[in-house]
């Protein structure tokens, strides 16, 4: 039995600065509606002074508890005066955080908000759960005062491997055996490089912060720069003075996205040299009714299903931090609005922890009534810690086949996830997947091959200069982007 207990009342509507660079505008919950299997309510927010007409991240939290099996499905709309509801965000949260948090800021940035807005909260249930939200709990709408991420997105979607520019590549110095720190770029800069931390809003000197021969930036010894040992990056025990987490071996290793992007540097340089790793492909003779609507101007509605690396998880856009680089899903569609007249719906139904047989269980709550005309699945990071190569499969084909049977035309991609720290998890069964992958291809199925991509950055990088153990950083966040972009953009 399904049950839906939904409280609320006013929580505020004034304007309160949550820190210097955002403002929280607390909501009021109004109207609920319960029906079977699903319920609805109204969230109201007083923008009648609205802190900025653009903002690097919007988002809204709706604290919720949840009880039952299955999966909670969250939908966000807002009411439109023909009396529909125009989709804005979706998200499957995490049962086990306080809070659903929708993305809303493309619409916040397309949309005059002024006065008293309303949202629409709905939710689809599996059998057997209940959902509530009680009274006294904020309902927030937070929005950071940059109006855009630190640099753009043409150059965040710029393909590294074209072209003689690289924009904020990472590098983490680490010092070996009592050496000066250093990190490799991809490339041996020509030129002035211009070398900054990772929020973008400090410069470092040349000659006195670094030095670079060839593809090594090395640290000086009077560096201002921030940086690890070797034996910090990798620790024989638990410090307690660092996020340590337990490896498959029993030794252990730094973890901790925010620890790492304290000390990552963000490297632009211009360069004469050429890419010698392997191509994403363009997806020649697939996706094609896609690239159809695209190129026409068609309405699009894109569903992507996925795991932590999907929601956004460790892209300083998502945590609400510069440089503000949003997930790659959100960037994809970006760069997709940025170069069609598509009207383009995206629904996001990842979640962190989730793994494809995850996937197989919320494709016929979360997918399958969307009716997709791309879906994008992206799994692997979770799967790879036991699932067999053929179980994988099954459940990436089960997927597939259940949207199929409610949109008999839809087109897919297929993400194969980048590396994660093998020093942390062996990347078997993982490293099979790919080419798993593969065998699904055809003209309505193409592969998104990130994990070659991250294979081959790490013939020159470290581990700790594109993600922490299993989640990409913002330059390998660019880098998901621009391989699924690539099987998009091009006929």
């Amino acid at each position: 039995m399904k049950k839906i207990t939904l409280l609320g009342g006013w929580l505020g509507c004034c304007l309160v600065a949550a820190s210097a660079d955002v403002i929280r505008i607390p909501g009021k919950i109004e109207q609920r509606v319960e029906l079977p299997g699903e319920f609805s309510c109204r969230v109201s927010f007083d923008l009648a002074s609205r802190p900025a007409s653009r903002t690097a991240v919007a988002q809204i939290s709706v604290p919720f508890q949840f009880s039952g099996a299955g999966y909670p499905i969250l939908r966000l709309f807002v009411p439109e005066r023909t009396g529909a509801e125009r989709f804005v965000a979706a998200v499957t949260p995490n049962t086990a955080q306080p809070a659903a948090i929708f993305n809303i800021t493309d619409y916040f940035n397309d949309s005059a908000l002024v006065g008293r807005v309303v949202f629409v909260v709905q939710s689809v249930l599996g059998p057997q759960n209940s959902i509530h939200l009680t009274p006294g709990q904020d309902v927030a709408l937070t929005v950071n005062t940059e109006a855009m991420p630190r640099y753009g997105f043409g150059e965040m979607l710029a393909p590294i491997w074209l072209g003689r520019r690289m924009v904020n590549e990472i590098v983490l110095p680490v010092s070996s055996e009592g050496g000066r720190a250093e990190g490799r770029l991809l490339f041996s800069p020509t030129g002035k490089p211009v070398v900054r931390n990772y929020s973008l809003d400090k410069t470092y000197a040349p000659g006195v912060d670094y030095v670079i021969e060839g593809n090594v930036l090395r640290l000086t010894a009077n560096s201002t720069i921030p940086f690890l040992t070797e034996k910090q990056l990798y620790p024989d025990s638990a410090d307690g003075s660092l996020p340590t987490t337990k490896t498959w071996d029993g030794k252990y290793i730094v973890s901790g996205e925010g620890f790492f992007n304290e000390r990552q540097l963000a490297i632009t340089y211009d360069h004469s040299e050429t890419w010698r790793g392997p191509v994403p492909s363009v997806g020649e003779g697939k996706l094609r009714q896609t690239k159809e609507k695209l190129r026409l101007g068609l309405p699009l509605k894109v569903v992507l299903l996925g795991d932590s690396i999907s929601t956004g998880a460790s892209a300083s856009g998502r945590a609400g931090k510069p440089p503000f680089v949003p997930g790659w899903g959100d960037l994809l569609m970006q760069g997709l609005r940025n170069t069609s007249l598509s009207p383009i719906t995206f629904v996001n139904v990842s979640r962190g922890g989730g793994s494809a047989g995850w996937g197989r269980k919320l494709a016929p709550y979360a997918v399958v009534p969307e009716k997709p005309d791309l879906c994008i699945i992206a799994f692997g990071i979770n799967d790879g810690n036991s699932t067999p190569t053929k179980t994988y499969l099954d459940n990436m084909k089960a997927i597939i086949e259940l949207v199929i049977g409610e949109r008999p035309d839809a087109e897919f991609i297929l993400v194969a996830s980048m590396l994660r720290n093998e020093r942390w998890r062996p990347l078997s069964p993982m490293n099979t997947y790919l080419s798993a992958l593969k065998t699904l291809e055809s003209d309505r199925i193409a592969v998104a091959d990130v994990w070659s991509m991250s294979e081959h950055l790490l013939k020159t990088k470290r581990y700790c200069d594109i993600g922490s153990l299993n989640h990409p950083n913002d330059f390998m966040v660019r880098v998901y982007a621009q391989t699924v972009a690539a099987l998009l953009l091009k006929e």
